[in-house]
């Protein structure tokens, strides 16, 4: 087990495990152990063979055991994988107590899901407290007592918030409902209090990280101009505030930052793979330039950003769009064809890995994340799902589920893994480029631009 990086989470220190580019081996990766064993079982290789202790996460709405059948399938040696499950769909305060035994038995961590908003969340648990006696911070420690009533065992079997929304960009008021709540606002000290209660746990309880979401609230892709320089000015006074980001800093193992972009924006008929890859960047990780770019006394923020950033990338296929919602929920759109979900999966782990060997000393290094929500939409214009049960779907999501696990897994694989690998997995299948995504009627958007400058 990683707990080497766990504790070097708690004391907030950081070392660099960048990805390369597509030319080098090991190299860094000497002076920071390289060769020491590595990966959560002890029988991967040495880590002088892998280029990038990759650490996948994936955050999921449905069908994990697929999920995690995928990445048992084909998984990398050179890391570790995490898989989400959400809580009950009556209650979700409540966990899915058996499902974690489910995930475990296919080799990969359980994360459990505090779902802080919707009706039977933690949030409105928190206000219906008669004398005050529910907190933010004893919600945290709630959860993490039916943690480990339900077995749970740290620190790599750990928990996801989901998440900081738009009201704690803003700041909202204590007990205030936004527009687009039927919860109260998620403020900034609720949250710092939340992650204290997560972190620290009950008395007696190790200290345990976990994964802390920013979401998807008003910064989908396809957003207006006016309405992607509002959140620009809203996201810089809140990465400006040293104080939140220092206090939520100790209980972050990952900051995911759900940036899910959209097929229309992506699969422009006749643009190369660096086009695209250029175009996926810009949005992906529009926050971590912004903060990158942010004055000198902006600290908290890019210190956290640069040791714990972790792209939460699409694979919600055929999933709800954010446009259905007023932009306030749900995926880019994907209403594709299962091979060009294949390729836009592809093209996005290709996208991440080669952004990670670009900037080898800082975010997102080998940190990789998806989300995984299939619907089986009926049409672009209704959120009503068909059944996933029904035999076609349940092959498209064998595919796309095989494909970008395959993606990670040679994106990510010892001797010699390049960025490339995610889009031709072997040399003997060199005539598969999964990284050549066309789609009739995209184009590129240069709306993101904005946020390589602050200000």
């Amino acid at each position: 087990m990683k707990l080497v990086a766990i504790v070097a989470l708690s004391l907030f220190a950081f070392t660099a495990s960048a990805a390369a580019d597509d030319s080098y081996d090991c190299g860094y990766l000497a002076e920071a152990g390289c060769a020491e064993s590595q990966g959560g079982s002890g029988n991967g290789p040495a880590r002088d063979v892998c280029q990038t202790d990759v650490e996948a996460v994936f955050w999921t709405g449905a069908d994990w055991e697929r999920l995690g059948k995928a990445i048992a399938a084909n998984r990398t040696p050179c890391g570790e994988y995490w898989i989400s499950i959400p809580p009950l769909a009556a209650n979700k305060k409540g966990l899915r107590v058996l499902q974690d035994d489910v995930i475990r038995a296919l080799g990969v961590h359980p994360v459990a899901e505090f779902t802080v908003g919707e009706v039977t969340g933690w949030a409105n648990w928190v206000l219906a407290s008669p004398n005050d006696s529910q907190t933010w911070f004893t919600a945290g420690v709630e959860f993490r007592k039916a943690m480990a009533a339900a077995g749970y065992s740290g620190p790599d079997e750990t928990w996801l918030l989901n998440e900081l929304d738009r009201s704690t960009m803003r700041d909202a008021p204590r007990g205030a409902f936004p527009a687009d709540h039927s919860w109260p606002a998620f403020p900034r000290s609720a949250m710092v209090e939340v992650l204290q209660g997560l972190y620290y746990g009950a008395l007696g309880m190790e200290p345990m990280p976990g994964l802390v979401e920013i979401g998807i609230h008003h910064r989908h892709q396809n957003m207006p101009a006016d309405v992607v320089s509002q959140y620009k000015s809203e996201a810089e006074l809140w990465l400006a505030d040293n104080a939140f980001w220092a206090g939520i800093t100790p209980a972050v193992r990952w900051l995911g930052v759900e940036s899910y972009p959209d097929v229309r924006n992506w699969g422009v008929p006749g643009s190369s793979r660096g086009e695209r890859r250029r175009s996926l960047e810009e949005y992906s990780f529009h926050l971590l330039e912004l903060v990158r770019d942010a004055p000198g006394n902006v600290s908290a923020a890019r210190e956290l950003f640069e040791r714990a950033y972790l792209p939460l990338a699409n694979a919600g296929y055929r999933a709800r769009g954010g446009e259905q919602f007023l932009f306030r929920t749900g995926h880019g759109q994907t209403m594709v064809d299962p091979t060009t979900m294949q390729h836009f999966v592809s093209e996005q782990v290709h996208m991440i890995r080669h952004y990670a060997g670009s900037h080898p000393h800082g975010s997102p290094a080998g940190r990789i994340g998806f989300s995984w929500q299939p619907c089986n939409r009926i049409s672009p214009d209704t959120d009503v799902c068909d059944a996933i049960a029904v035999r076609n779907f349940v092959a498209d999501l064998d595919a796309v589920s095989a494909r970008m696990a395959r993606a990670i897994q040679h994106g990510y694989r010892e001797r010699g893994a390049a960025a490339v690998g995610a889009c031709r997995p072997t040399e003997t299948e060199v005539e598969l480029d999964w990284c050549d995504g066309q789609l009739d009627g995209a184009a590129f958007t240069d709306v993101w631009s904005i946020f390589r400058r602050w200000g």
